[in-house]
């Protein structure tokens, strides 16, 4: 299933917060230099939504903020975290 990021690098801290307009909007305390907001995504994502991080690729945006990630867990699963997030 695919999953829209607006990713904020450079923040005081690690965290999702929160969910608008089929958005996900995440604050990420790693820079943007050498591809460590990625991997910070992808790893605060995998620790969400309780899998590997083998499961969740950046297929657009890699070098900006607005991206666009490909998570292969059963669509049930992941619309019922992104309902969870609607409460942030």
């Amino acid at each position: 299933m695919r999953l829209e990021v607006r990713a904020h690098p450079g923040a005081r801290r690690t965290a999702i917060v929160g969910y608008d307009g089929g958005i996900v909007r995440v604050d990420l305390a790693a820079p943007a230099a050498h591809n460590r907001a990625n991997e910070a995504l992808v790893e605060l994502l995998a620790t969400a939504l309780h899998c590997a991080k083998g499961k969740i690729a950046i297929r657009r945006g890699q070098l900006g903020r607005a991206k666009v990630l490909e998570i292969d867990l059963p669509e049930p699963l992941l619309t019922a975290w992104l309902g969870s997030l609607t409460a942030l």
